[in-house]
C-alpha cells in the first residue's frame, strides 16, 4: 500500500483533481523495499488499489490502476518494474520513480524486494540433443547482449549483474532516471529466509485470500487486525490441506 501525504481515507471513490504533489521523497534510494512507488511530478488537473491523497479508489487487485495514472486521474501508485514502458510512452506528463517508503517502527532498515515474475523450467525425461539445444537457449537468452536489452526495453530485471553493468555503462539509468530503482530494491541487502521469494502449496488461492482481507480493510470492514488474523487462519487451512494432498 502506498499513502501519499495527508490523511488516507480509506473509502471507495473516484478521486477528483489535486492539488501539485510535493515529490521530494522523505527517503532515499538506500530505503527501497517492496513494490516500486511512482509519483506524479506535474501539477496537473488533475495496484493493487491506488490509494490517492485524501481518497481511495480502488480499481482492481492487480495493476489496473496504471490506466487511471496514465491519465491523470491518480497522483500516485504502486507498479511493478515492467510498468515503465508503458508509462513513459502514454502519460502526458513528468513523473518521477520512488523507491516504497518502510515503517521504521517496524523495521529499522528495509529489506531487499522478494522478487516475481515468470519462470522457465527444464524438465526431465528427454532425449540428449533436446537437452543440447535448450542449453544453448538459454545460453542465449542469459548472454549480456540480450539480458541488457531485454531489461532496457521492458522494465523486467537482468537476470545477471554483467547486463545490469551493461546497462549502467551504457548510460541507459541517466537518460532514463528510476529504471535502476528495481534493481536497488533487489539488490539492497542480503536476502533473508523471509526475502528470497515465495513458494508454497495453493500460492493462487491464498493471495485471493489476502487480497480479500485487505479490501475489507479498505472498505472500514474489518479492522487491520482482525483481516490479517483472518487471512493468517484460512491461508493455515489451505496450507494443511495442500500438505496432506501430497504426502
Amino acid at each position: 500500500m502506498v499513502a501519499a501525504p495527508g490523511k488516507i481515507a480509506l473509502r471507495t471513490r473516484r478521486v477528483p483533481p489535486v492539488r501539485p504533489l510535493d515529490s521530494s521523497p522523505p527517503f532515499g534510494t538506500d530505503d527501497a523495499t517492496g513494490r516500486r512507488e511512482v509519483v506524479r511530478q506535474e501539477p496537473a488537473e488533475d495496484e493493487r488499489p491506488a490509494l490517492c491523497l485524501g481518497e481511495c479508489d480502488e480499481t482492481g487487485r492487480r495493476n489496473e490502476g496504471g490506466a487511471n495514472f496514465r491519465a491523470g486521474e491518480c497522483a500516485l501508485f504502486t507498479e511493478s518494474s515492467a510498468g515503465y514502458a508503458g508509462i513513459s510512452s502514454e502519460a502526458e506528463f513528468d513523473f518521477e520513480v520512488r523507491p516504497l517508503p518502510y515503517w521504521s517502527a517496524v523495521a529499522s532498515k528495509p529489506q531487499n524486494t522478494i522478487i516475481g515474475g515468470a519462470s522457465l523450467w527444464v524438465l526431465s525425461g528427454h532425449d540428449s540433443d533436446e537437452y543440447k539445444g535448450v542449453g544453448e537457449f538459454l545460453s542465449f537468452l542469459s548472454s549480456t547482449d540480450v539480458q541488457a536489452a531485454w531489461h532496457q526495453n521492458t522494465g523486467y530485471l537482468p537476470i545477471t549483474a554483467a547486463a545490469g553493468d551493461a546497462t549502467r555503462a551504457s548510460g541507459f539509468y541517466d537518460e532514463n532516471p528510476g529504471t535502476d530503482i528495481a534493481v536497488i530494491q533487489m539488490t539492497a541487502n542480503q536476502p533473508t529466509a523471509n526475502s528470497k521469494g515465495l513458494r508454497l502449496g495453493s500460492f493462487d488461492q491464498i493471495r485471493g485470500i489476502i487480497d480479500e482481507e485487505l479490501e475489507a480493510i479498505w472498505s472500514g470492514d474489518k479492522t487491520a487486525q482482525a483481516a490479517m488474523d483472518s487471512a493468517k487462519e484460512r491461508g493455515d487451512a489451505l496450507l494443511r490441506r495442500f500438505e496432506s494432498a501430497n504426502r
